[in-house]
């Protein structure tokens, strides 16, 4: 991740290091480097995502490695001193508090009269954890981008090439001794999104020593300089993020490159876990595995009302009874009227329940027919904060990739060499129009 909401560092310059599991099920997360915007975060601190298929939860631990000292000062000038992280010793920290902040289910915020999160009495509603991994199919922040795919001619391939060449880091030996051990594909990547280090036997040493080289590149040549687009169409993007009404956007143009290498998974050939096709990469993966069943797990158990209650609450202490809305949807009793296209207005009808109608106004100032057209219109247009992240690492990539060292730097300007700028399918069979520019 060369940018990262999370308390681990993560820039162009020293991404946070994603390590999942194939199902899911257990992942592990590394900060390169202490950083001004990232208070608490050390390389000597892990943090630790865990599947407990018992409690049907998400688990978030530390592990730190070797003491670290007090971080993030709050007091300067004043004695005693007082940090906002104070000495961690070398330890594992079962339920991390430090992730709750993020990962909880009962950090839902309601303005009514009722505002606390996990019901009257605290503790009566169910609460748990969750990875915050966006929605399809595009990740701001992660490398790549869009759907894993790193295009010919893009800031993303110089930034690749920079951060997996181990010359990079010549004068970090502990950064060195993590990139080292990462794999650029998977021993079953389809020869097409082949990614290969030129430092194997017959390979090594010279003026490529380390250097990337992708499928699409000329064989056996040394990239200096990424290339601009020179196939590829020329489309019109635009993105809008509006909750009360739908906007129009100024779009703007964007060329791109087809050619691109998909950043694979164990199992994106197919076999192993059900998948949808060859073109899902690791983010995808993850994504889909969240989908596809610890994510639905987690969520019915936690709407279980606790023993021995028998009403069901929102974390906002608002009354729910998600049963008859579940049963008239299994039923096809809701209706939604304004035609399949995403770009119509849409309508619901067959919900007259007054108590689920009032949940919807009470939790979200919002009908459920409000809640649903929001939901498609946010289905419709990218959010404004993914897009800006990316914009953001877009422009970030051009520093950072030329600080790491000067064998490999982008000498053509942010504006000039090609962001990852794509149109691609929201599923694995719609038609395509998710748009980021």
């Amino acid at each position: 991740m060369t940018r990262s909401e999370s308390l681990q560092t993560g820039t162009g310059k020293f991404p946070r290091i994603l390590l999942i599991s194939e199902d899911g099920k257990t992942a592990f997360t590394l900060g390169l480097a202490e950083h001004s915007s990232f208070p608490g975060s050390h390389p000597d601190a892990i943090e630790y995502m865990q599947w407990d298929n018992a409690k049907k939860n998400f688990r978030f631990h530390e592990i730190v490695v070797k003491k670290i000292q007090a971080m993030d000062r709050i007091n300067p000038g004043m004695d005693p001193p007082i940090f906002r992280f104070p000495e961690r010793p070398r330890q594992l920290t079962e339920d991390d508090p430090k992730c709750f902040a993020c990962h909880s289910t009962s950090n839902v915020r309601n303005n009514g009269s009722t505002p606390g999160t996990t019901g009257i009495s605290i503790g009566s509603v169910k609460f748990k954890s969750k990875p915050n991994w966006d929605t399809y199919d595009s990740w701001g922040g992660m490398l790549g981008f869009n759907r894993d795919r790193i295009y010919k001619g893009s800031i993303e391939a110089a930034a690749f090439r920079k951060l997996m060449n181990l010359w990079s880091w010549q004068n970090n030996e502990d950064v060195r001794s993590v990139i080292e051990q990462l794999e650029l594909q998977p021993p079953s990547s389809l020869p097409g999104n082949a990614i290969t280090r030129w430092d194997t036997a017959g390979t090594e040493g010279g003026s490529k020593d380390g250097h990337i080289h992708f499928f699409f590149d000329m064989p056996n040549s040394e990239v200096l300089i990424e290339p601009l687009p020179t196939t590829g169409p020329s489309i019109n993007v635009a993105y809008t993020f509006i909750r009360s009404a739908p906007i129009s956007a100024t779009s703007s143009p964007a060329v791109r490159n087809t050619e691109f290498v998909l950043l694979e998974h164990l199992n994106t050939t197919g076999s192993g876990n059900p998948r949808f096709d060859n073109t899902e990469g690791r983010g995808t993966n993850f994504f889909n595995t969240l989908y596809l069943g610890l994510n639905p797990q987690r969520i019915v158990d936690e709407m279980l009302p606790l023993a021995p209650a028998i009403n069901i609450f929102a974390t906002g202490n608002v009354p729910i009874d998600v049963r008859p809305i579940a049963l008239a949807i299994a039923k096809g009793c809701i209706t939604v009227s304004g035609g399949s296209d995403i770009n119509s207005t849409q309508m619901i009808s067959g919900v007259t329940s007054a108590s689920a109608l009032a949940f919807f106004n009470a939790r979200n100032g919002m009908s459920f027919n409000d809640i649903y057209d929001d939901t498609r219109r946010r289905a419709q247009s990218m959010t404004r904060r993914k897009a800006d992240i990316q914009k953001w690492i877009d422009q970030w990539y051009g520093a950072a990739v030329e600080a790491l060292s000067v064998e490999t730097s982008v000498e053509t300007s942010v504006e000039t060499v090609s962001p990852p700028f794509i149109t691609a399918p929201i599923s694995h069979n719609s038609s395509g129009y998710t748009k980021y520019g």
